[in-house]
């Protein structure tokens, strides 16, 4: 009598179920012996978590080059795709942003790009700056009175125009709606903007994104972003709703 111990390894070229049969002819016997295998190929798995403005970013489940998630356990299965709310009753021009991230949770990098369904960014736009309005620049000009003299007068623009700090916010919002106008060539009243719409996240990692909004007609704006996941030659949609409503009087 022996015993003879078998070693499967099973390498998944596709997603899906597999279900088969090994069969092992034996010399002496009426019939040959078999062993079934059953596996299944999830594939890559995304997740989308909503973050607060305070919140920090998730850190990675796992190292990239770990081939399993660690203490031979299961991943976590995704949670259910939330919506992306920029806000309720938001006043007409106000610019709106949200963080968010993808999270991967498979061992296999994932190729991904983002879009708006509806109201999206016309025209290419530069990358997008940290403060919400424009930066303000004076400069000096120098006037000459006499022969020997001179004055120096401070020639400002932008906000600095004015003394007021009511004439100081109104040129700060009209310059704003000035560089919105790129974000809203398109004429639909709103639109979401991404500074990054595609890449590659490693295994078991992280990818925060910001969301930003931008209006300059009252309405409501609920749209979808689809986030297309490239596998090999096979691609997955996922879909996150948008929800934004704006309020206020365009004339003034």
């Amino acid at each position: 009598k022996g015993k003879v111990v078998v070693e499967c390894q099973f390498t998944a070229l596709h997603t899906g179920f597999i279900d088969d049969v090994i069969s092992n002819k034996i010399f002496g016997t009426m019939t040959p012996l078999g062993f079934e295998v059953k596996a299944q190929a999830k594939g890559v798995l995304l997740e989308f978590m909503n973050l607060r403005d305070d919140e920090p970013t998730p850190q990675p489940l796992a190292k990239p080059t770990d081939t399993q998630f660690p203490g031979n356990k299961k991943p976590p299965e995704p949670r259910p795709i939330e919506p992306i709310v920029m806000g309720a009753m938001i006043p007409l021009y106000e610019r709106r942003w949200k963080r968010f991230v993808i999270r991967n949770l498979s061992a296999i990098p994932a190729r991904f790009s983002l879009q708006p369904k509806k109201f999206i960014v016309a025209e290419k736009v530069k990358k997008f700056g940290d403060r919400s309005v424009s930066s303000v620049q004076s400069s000096v000009t120098f006037h000459n009175v006499g022969s020997n003299d001179a004055i120096i007068v401070p020639h400002e623009d932008g906000a600095n125009i004015f003394n007021s700090e009511a004439g100081k916010k109104y040129i700060s919002a009209s310059e704003q709606r000035l560089e919105d106008r790129k974000f809203l060539y398109s004429g639909l009243g709103a639109s979401y903007y991404l500074e990054v719409s595609d890449g590659v996240i490693p295994p078991w990692g992280v990818h925060e994104l910001t969301l930003r909004a931008f209006n300059d007609i009252p309405g409501n704006y609920d749209d979808e972003l689809e986030c297309v996941l490239i596998e090999g030659e096979v691609s997955k949609i996922f879909v996150i709703p948008l929800k934004m409503e704006v309020l206020g009087c365009p004339i003034i």
